[in-house]
């Protein structure tokens, strides 16, 4: 975010950013959403709180949502509406850790998982992935780790893109059920992969605290609306949390999430052809690419300075003590990333990242 605004401040003076350092999709909320929204406020609706777990039929389309994609009959009582995926995680690690116990995820990974855990006295363990585990972390990995509280995945992942297929997460899942660790599956990019479809660890356990979002898929990031799916013996840990701490999810978010449920066709309509032939150019672009199954971001606005954007990344890598220059490269190339650190091979490596909705690759490989 920092980034973010530094871009902000160099396009208030009137330079055009591509901004590529935050999960922006490409597309605005479904036409869907913001057309529910716009007859609820023309039926005079007042808006006003909510319940803490979210509008009931609301919780009752997002189960929906997981018999039709997954084939899980879910409670739509375990469903819990959240202020977008970040709330998730704070009420999450709140009502299943105390302070000082030891959270496990794969490194590299998602910032914010450090930072909130740290934020609540919480030891994160790094687990240092590669290829050889496809960037996420497996038994082995964690058993040589010490004593786990819990383990936070994601899959598909950020930054990698990697996900985890069904044997492998029901290792994981078998992992923690056997040694008392709490799973929580960061399940935000779902909808956005290619190949196989994505495994909810859902499918697998009841056992486990699911979040996910409206940001990506979607397209809602700014709406800021999420959604936790969680033991039924957790409900009302996470209420009494909810209500205290965020009173309720905001009601206009709501009631643009049940209409975006509805909007199926729109957000599963084809690639267009111009972002199709770039994903199909970005698959050659050597080992590193295909060893990470990482993809060019769809918020780039490809349509419009794809050109431009590809003459500016041969400077890519620009590096100062091991940091990414980022004022320099917003300024002197108008492109906005943020830094992560890759393990490839030998030592970690500091590199600038295109961050964002993405489509991730599964181990069938690029799309055709």
């Amino acid at each position: 975010m920092d980034v973010m605004e530094e871009a902000r401040q160099v396009a208030a003076q009137g330079h055009d950013i591509v901004h590529m350092e935050v999960g922006q999709p490409g597309t605005p909320a479904p036409a869907a959403a913001t057309e529910h929204v716009a007859e609820a406020m023309r039926r005079g609706d007042p808006m006003g709180y909510t319940v803490a777990l979210g509008l009931p039929e609301l919780r009752e389309g997002i189960a929906q949502l997981y018999r039709d994609r997954h084939g899980i009959d879910l409670d739509p009582a375990r469903v819990v509406i959240t202020t977008g995926s970040s709330c998730g995680f704070i009420l999450a690690f709140l009502a299943v850790f105390d302070a000082g116990n030891r959270v496990a995820l794969a490194d590299p990974g998602y910032p914010a998982y450090r930072n909130i855990l740290g934020a609540l006295d919480l030891e994160v363990v790094r687990i240092e992935t590669g290829l050889s585990s496809g960037y996420q972390p497996t038994p082995d990995l964690l058993a040589n780790a010490g004593p786990l509280d819990g383990l936070l995945i994601a899959s598909p992942a950020n930054p990698t893109g990697t996900m985890l297929d069904r044997a492998s997460l029901e290792n994981l899942v078998n992992f923690c059920s056997e040694t008392g660790a709490v799973m929580i599956s960061d399940e935000i990019y779902h909808g956005l992969s290619y190949g196989a479809r994505e495994v909810s660890a859902l499918q697998i356990s009841d056992d486990v605290i699911v979040i996910n979002s409206f940001a990506k898929y979607f397209s809602m990031t700014g709406w800021r609306i999420g959604w936790m799916v969680v033991p039924p013996d957790l409900v009302r840990t996470i209420e009494n949390l909810a209500q205290n701490l965020f009173i309720c999810p905001p009601h206009v978010s709501q009631v643009a999430a049940l209409g975006a449920l509805d909007a199926t066709e729109e957000l599963e309509a084809p690639m267009p052809p111009t972002e199709l032939y770039c994903w199909r150019r970005f698959r050659n672009w050597g080992s590193v690419i295909s060893h990470l199954r990482m993809v060019l971001s769809t918020f780039m606005r490809i349509s419009r300075s794809w050109r431009t954007i590809a003459g500016r990344s041969a400077n890519v890598c620009c590096m100062k003590q091991g940091w990414l220059r980022h004022r320099d490269w917003i300024l002197t190339r108008s492109v906005a990333t943020r830094p992560c650190v890759f393990r490839l091979r030998g030592p970690r490596q500091r590199l600038p990242m295109a961050c964002g909705a993405f489509k991730s690759c599964s181990a069938d490989g690029w799309p055709d």
